[in-house]
């Protein structure tokens, strides 16, 4: 579209006037122009269909699921004429083998960009062009954002992202094969009614471990009350901590189990102190129900269930539903009565984990919202040979992290996968600064991580 170039520098310099701005001192007298020249190309995608970019499809001759991932974007919030960038993943199955070079969709996801935009609409315009220009038989658009609309405006947040995504044609209509698309996409964000966030998928995540009891092997006693779980709170926040998990119950070998109503006589006090006070999302490490639906209900942000949904003292499936009916994400733990297999371990992870999936669809928890934290490397009174074995074994679990980046956390090396969940405990003595260690192998993994594509 044919850009007025004296028409928008005039406009620059009545704006600059009406806001007090005189365009003619020392250092602005290009200004006006140096404003219009970038705006024009920031719009040079207006009157222009993203889905030209494709061209003449190329024929491959197959029909498997392609991704093109972490596209640069940058556009403009239409509401306030400020810069929104940040990154597009697009999954796409071909029809009848017709794919195309990488570099058009970079060019049409900048003319979906370059034009006075909302993230919303720009991330089903980018769906729809890629739909259109390849027909192609399903597509997933997934994007990730920063507005510096909400940096900027008086009383805004710094660093809020913001995720939106679109499906067109088969993906739309086939769960199945919008789960296989969606294992291509690592990065979630998680939005929680207080308005906090978490970002999985980009980075590993710290979670700070908060035991408000009084028998756990590593800190019990040490934090059962208001005064010294909010301390211990607000230092692991500050040293880093992304998220914060609570529990009330020991679960070391030996310890004395609770009743759920005990479990909230020790956990409902301190959580409800806990929760406006702490600047991260909380986790409620529980797995009764009973317990997981009032923590919810008073606004704690994620369950994590150590028996993986299927603790045998309650009715199959009453944890996963708590999860589906407050929309809170789910970290389903591997475990076990008594310390053998019988068989492969790692098979044995992914028969329990199959389970924990069934019992969480049957109950209507989105794929989303369903986080997996395999069992430690060499887990307490484990062999040695079948924790050696478990380490390295456990990369059958995730097959999908072998395509993707990597990413490192400040300050140390990643340990598998992109975007865990790696659980750091707080230790007292150590020297002011020094990090945390680190259990092996100790993560939080998306559930698509051990759910082989079909």
């Amino acid at each position: 579209m044919a850009v007025d170039a004296m028409r928008a520098e005039h406009a620059v310099r009545e704006f600059l006037a009406a806001l007090g701005v005189d365009a003619e001192a020392a250092g602005m007298e290009k200004t006006p122009a140096r404003v219009a020249e970038m705006y024009a190309y920031l719009f040079d995608g207006l009157g222009r269909d993203a889905a030209e970019a494709f061209g003449e499809p190329l024929e491959a001759g197959s029909s498997g699921l392609v991704a093109v991932q972490s596209i640069p974007f940058f556009s403009m919030c239409e509401h306030h004429l400020v810069p929104f960038f940040g990154t597009v993943d697009i999954v796409y199955q071909p029809k009848d083998g017709r794919i195309a070079g990488f570099t058009h969709f970079v060019e049409s996801v900048a003319i979906a960009a370059h034009r006075p935009q909302l993230q919303e609409r720009l991330t089903h315009d980018i769906a729809d062009a890629v739909q259109r220009g390849l027909g192609a038989t399903g597509v997933l658009a997934v994007c990730h954002a920063r507005q510096l609309c909400m940096t900027l405006r008086e009383g805004g947040t710094y660093g809020t992202e913001t995720t939106t995504s679109e499906t067109t044609g088969a993906f739309a209509t086939n769960p199945q094969l919008a789960r296989q698309a969606w294992t291509f996409c690592p990065i979630h964000t998680y939005t929680f009614p207080d308005g906090k966030t978490l970002t999985v998928g980009r980075r590993t995540l710290v979670m700070g471990i908060l035991n408000v009891t009084p028998d756990s092997f590593s800190d019990g006693g040490r934090y059962d009350t208001a005064e010294t779980a909010l301390a211990h709170m607000r230092k692991m926040a500050a040293d880093g901590a992304d998220l914060i998990d609570i529990g009330a119950e020991s679960t070391r070998p030996g310890s004395a189990a609770l009743t759920p109503e005990e479990e909230q006589a020790r956990l409902l006090p301190l959580l409800e102190k806990l929760l406006p006070a702490c600047p991260v999302p909380i986790s409620v490490d529980t797995y009764h129900a009973a317990t997981a639906e009032k923590a919810m209900q008073m606004g704690a942000h994620i369950l994590n269930d150590i028996w993986g949904l299927q603790y045998a003292g309650e009715r199959e499936g009453a944890m996963a539903e708590v999860a589906a009916r407050t929309h809170r994400p789910v970290i389903v733990m591997h475990n076990q009565q008594g310390k053998s297999y019988d068989g492969d371990v790692i098979a044995a992870m992914q028969a329990f984990f199959q389970k924990s999936l069934a019992i969480a669809h049957a109950a209507g928890v989105q794929d989303a919202d369903i986080l997996h934290e395999p069992p430690r490397a060499a887990p307490p009174r484990r062999t040695a040979d079948r924790g050696r074995r478990a380490l390295p074994d456990a990369l059958r679990l995730e097959p999908q992290a072998l395509h993707r980046r990597h990413a490192r956390p400040a300050g140390g090396r990643a340990h598998g996968g992109h975007g865990r969940l790696v659980r750091r405990r707080h230790h007292e003595g150590r020297r002011h600064g020094a990090r945390p260690r680190r259990a092996p192998h100790r993560a939080h993994v998306p559930y698509d991580r051990l759910h082989p594509r079909t």
